[in-house]
């Protein structure tokens, strides 16, 4: 069963495009949360502790920053029989 995915962001930064590039380019479906327009989202990741976008959450996984390799780990787990 896939979790769905989120990415919150508050700017257009390099690392922001990386990172939807990278789940796009590994057929991983997302929402984009714009952090400066929903105080409810900014409060989120406050809450989770993290301090830089993009943070990327799925289920009960989330991490800050561009990390190819929790995006190839989780289109493995997404893959049927990964």
């Amino acid at each position: 069963m896939s979790e769905h995915v989120t990415v919150y962001a508050d700017t257009d930064r390099d690392e922001v495009a990386d990172t939807l590039a990278v789940l796009e380019n590994a057929g991983i479906p997302y929402t984009l949360v714009d952090i400066t327009r929903d105080e409810d989202a900014l409060a989120h990741v406050e809450k989770l502790g993290f301090t830089q976008t993009p943070v990327v959450e799925a289920g009960i996984l989330s991490w800050a920053g561009f990390k190819p390799d929790l995006i190839a780990a989780l289109a493995q787990s997404q893959t049927p029989g990964g």
